[in-house]
């Protein structure tokens, strides 16, 4: 790439309590665009092994601002971390900053993976977003945060670092297991295994038992439905098909809930066959940067 980038901490108060951020800025601006990155559970604005990181310096070596952040209670910032589903003014505050820094003419992509992909499709409202891009939505209402106490607590933004990913080890929902299942069934190696004993029958049985269940539709998933069925701008659900919590979302969009949801012109699903939640692998971490760049 050959558009180099500038990298500077930024900093913005909500009720008198610090916000910490990291804006990049391209030296030869291709576009009037901007993309903002919500981090997911209690991860920091660089993202799991500098991810986050790493995809603000490629977008912004393609001549785009792209802005990350500290939510509250997070990293650098200030102030008491209330999750991802009290995060509105954040969110609202990272738009104004982002606007007042770079022009109220300004278009802005906002991204984010999984809890922060519910949080951005629930107080999107009303900040003039360009568009949303949401990976591997959240779905379960009592949340599980996916990252661990040094992620919280310790922030670097080096331009490039390992970029191995601990993915979300989210407990399987009963859609994420029959899909599971069904690979496996199709797999002849299975049927191997089955016989020659490497496959544990209790588990086997109890697995099946999880599958046949129906799941419960969570109260998040029948809200995250209803924002879906009106949205007006054009959001990208990014899924990983073989990743549980995508599995799960999958899960509950396939619901009569979301009927409104899936013929809305304006909702385009796009699919990578990864268990990848974060989008680790190579090849998934070229697709992500690959649709983020299209949006834009």
């Amino acid at each position: 790439m050959s558009i180099t980038i500038n990298r500077e901490v930024v900093s913005w108060s909500i009720a008198e309590q610090k916000i910490v951020a990291t804006l990049d800025t391209p030296n030869k601006i291709e576009t009037k665009s901007a993309l903002l990155i919500i981090s997911g559970g209690n991860e920091i604005r660089s993202g799991s092994h500098d991810s986050q990181s790493q995809i603000a310096q490629h977008i912004c070596a393609l001549g785009h601002y792209v802005l990350r952040y500290d939510r509250r209670g997070i990293g650098d910032s200030e102030g008491e971390n209330k999750g991802f589903d009290n995060s509105q003014e954040d969110i609202a505050a990272a738009v104004q900053f982002m606007r007042d820094r770079l022009g109220h003419d300004i278009q802005i992509s906002a991204f984010g993976n999984c809890d922060a992909a519910s949080a951005l499709l629930l107080y999107h409202q009303n900040l003039g977003l360009k568009n949303l891009i949401l990976a591997n939505p959240w779905t379960i209402d009592s949340q599980k945060e996916d990252s661990s106490t040094e992620n919280a607590n310790t922030a670097k933004d080096s331009p490039i670092e390992n970029n191995t990913i601990a993915d979300n080890p989210t407990a399987p929902s009963a859609a994420a297991i029959r899909a599971r299942y069904w690979a496996r069934i199709k797999n002849p190696r299975s049927l191997i295994d089955l016989f020659t004993g490497k496959i544990d029958i209790g588990k086997l049985l109890s697995g099946l038992r999880k599958a046949s269940q129906q799941d419960n539709i969570s109260a998040l998933s029948q809200h995250m439905a209803k924002e879906l069925s009106d949205i007006r701008i054009e959001t990208n659900i990014l899924i990983a098909n073989k990743d549980t919590t995508a599995m799960a979302f999958m899960g509950s969009y396939k619901n009569k809930i979301f009927d409104r949801t899936r013929s809305n012109i304006n909702i385009k699903l796009h699919h990578i066959d990864s268990a990848s939640h974060s989008f680790a692998d190579q090849e998934a971490r070229k697709w992500l940067y690959s649709k983020i760049h299209d949006a834009l």
